[in-house]
């Protein structure tokens, strides 16, 4: 039910703010499970299992023809990161520490997302120690189940708190609740435990945080901090940063707006909107989006020209058989790239 409830907001947002329809260029979706990115759906979400293997395209687009392009929550802020200061930062991992906890993985440039779209899932991994925790994807111990959002609001809530999400226990340790904070504390720590492994297997230059919980960070990520240095190797964390997200409540949406950005500056866009595929593609994802390196689209369009080729001057080396060096049939036109524009993010 929450997602045409969210659909019919973004139409009244976009109805009250001035502005023709005909101005949208594209629909960023975040969403909290793993996307199979070629047909804009969730493949698996604990949050929103009801939404599995459900079109959302379709959903979002409503008679706008515009593509619109679907992602992990996690991924999409992962993405914003790569648009701000951390632009020029190859081997990232943002964490989302919220009702749930999760991590985007930037490694060499490139955000990997799995075989089946299932990389990051760090709240989903069993602690050593656990108790026999139930978590919400039925295994038991999760990250999750202890140190997640949701684990603590249940918590506090037998402990008399009135707390009904986890950005209220943020408010509350905020004021100074000492249960409230500790429990934050503690989540950092037990984060921070697991994330450890990453950091060691992936040697991250930059760990981001963000998230609800976040908005408690000295708490959080002094516990984070704690066991990270402890857990990890040496080498992994001698010029590691752990930084709070660049663009806060915002993350979401700078992500969104990203991937559109890159996709109508792609060279599938560009082709499209010259008339050389027709209408090939306007409305669904780019090839270049269908595959595991994701949005990190070099925005460089090759248009073929009609008009004949310039003269090309003679090499100076000695006169050889065929057809000069340099001969070509077709022209280079170079859009003005991005901020994020990378080689390595393709």
């Amino acid at each position: 039910r929450c997602l045409p409830a969210v659909v019919d907001r973004l139409y009244e947002m976009l109805s009250g703010c001035g502005r023709p329809p005909s101005d949208v260029r594209g629909i960023g979706v975040s969403v909290p499970g793993s996307v199979d990115l070629a047909q804009g759906l969730m493949v698996s979400s604990i949050a929103l299992p009801s939404w599995d293997d459900v079109e959302l395209a379709p959903l979002f687009r409503r008679d706008l023809d515009v593509p619109v392009l679907v992602d992990k929550d996690v991924n999409v802020m992962a993405i914003a990161e790569r648009h701000g200061p951390l632009r020029s930062v190859r081997d990232l991992l943002m964490v989302k520490a919220s009702t749930g906890i999760g991590v985007g993985i930037v490694s060499g440039g490139a955000l990997q997302r799995g075989a089946l779209f299932a990389a990051g899932e760090l709240g989903h991994i069993p602690l050593r120690d656990g108790t026999g925790v139930l978590c919400r994807c039925g295994q038991t111990d999760c990250l999750e189940a202890v140190a997640g959002g949701w684990a603590m609001v249940k918590e506090l809530r037998a402990l008399g708190r009135d707390v009904h999400h986890i950005r209220d226990v943020v408010a509350i340790a905020l004021k100074g609740d000492a249960e409230a904070l500790g429990m934050i504390r503690d989540s950092g720590r037990r984060v921070g435990e697991v994330l450890s492994a990453a950091v060691t297997l992936l040697n991250p230059e930059v760990v981001v945080v963000g998230g609800d919980l976040a908005g408690a960070y000295e708490s959080f990520v002094a516990g984070l901090r704690e066991t990270v240095y402890q857990r990890s190797t040496a080498l992994a964390t001698r010029q590691l940063r752990i930084v709070a997200s660049t663009f806060g409540e915002r993350q979401g949406l700078v992500g969104c707006a990203a991937m559109i950005n890159q996709w109508i500056t792609s060279e599938h866009a560009v082709d499209s909107a010259a008339g050389r595929t027709g209408r090939e593609g306007r409305g669904t994802a780019p090839p270049s989006l269908r595959g595991a390196g994701g949005p990190w689209v070099k925005p460089v369009a090759r248009v073929r020209s009609t008009a004949p080729p310039p003269p090309v001057a003679a090499p100076p080396a000695p006169p050889t058989t065929g057809r000069p060096v340099g001969a070509t049939g077709s022209a280079r036109t170079v859009l003005p790239m991005s901020p994020s524009d990378d080689p390595g993010m393709n």
